[in-house]
């Protein structure tokens, strides 16, 4: 009996693949836009300021994205196991 799971086909795997990648990107693009925009309201010196506390979990999601896009690409592209501890 083997560990593996079945194979997907390409174009499930690839598409879903593109889906993670846009989502990735668009994650930390989201991110830069309003820390940008926080940081254009910190120098304004104007007496109300823009603080958006829920953007900055984004970086731990672009980092969890990423380590899952690498995983998908190792395991199931390159079709190399990863070593365990």
């Amino acid at each position: 009996m083997t560990d593996q799971l079945p194979n997907p086909s390409k174009p499930t795997l690839y598409s879903g693949l593109f889906l993670l990648v846009v989502l990735t990107f668009l994650s930390f693009g989201y991110f830069v836009g309003e820390f940008v925009q926080m940081m254009q309201h910190l120098n304004a010196l104007s007496g109300s300021y823009y603080f958006n506390k829920g953007v900055f979990y984004l970086p731990g999601v672009v980092l969890g994205l990423s380590v899952l896009i690498f995983v998908i690409v190792y395991e199931s592209v390159l079709r190399k196991p990863i070593k365990g501890v």
